[in-house]
């Protein structure tokens, strides 16, 4: 009887997959990789237990989840960009001065990130009120 393999064990597969693909396509030296949505779903899924919903409101419920998605939206755009502010505004289409806002906000130090000491985490651990 074989094994179906784990969401892990298909998700390194699916990605090992894209990467050998990648590389058979590409005529650059430096490949340039975007995660198919279905990784990119697994890593920033917020779970919630039923008792910690039913004592929200939508409200709270929704701030609570646009505060996860930009922190894990800014950890991300920082860590592609290796700390730098002004390609990750770029990228992000945001003037350097609201991204950096929007940085400090969040508490996301973007030398520690560029440095690979901090990594986007969800959850409520990871929720900083400003």
């Amino acid at each position: 009887m074989s094994e179906q393999p784990t969401g892990s064990t298909s998700n390194v597969r699916e990605l090992q997959n894209l990467i050998f693909r990648e590389c058979l396509l590409s005529d650059e030296a430096v490949l340039d990789i975007v995660a198919p949505a279905s990784l990119i779903r697994a890593s920033t899924d917020v779970s919630i237990s039923d008792a910690e919903l039913s004592r929200l409101t939508y409200r709270a419920g929704k701030a609570r989840a646009l505060r996860e998605f930009d922190r894990c939206y800014l950890t991300q755009l920082i860590q592609r960009t290796q700390g730098n502010v002004t390609k990750a505004a770029q990228l992000a289409g945001k003037e350097r001065r609201a991204l950096g806002r929007l940085l400090k906000r969040y508490h996301i130090n973007y030398i520690d990130i560029a440095e690979g000491a901090e990594s986007c985490v969800t959850g409520s651990s990871a929720s900083h009120h400003s």
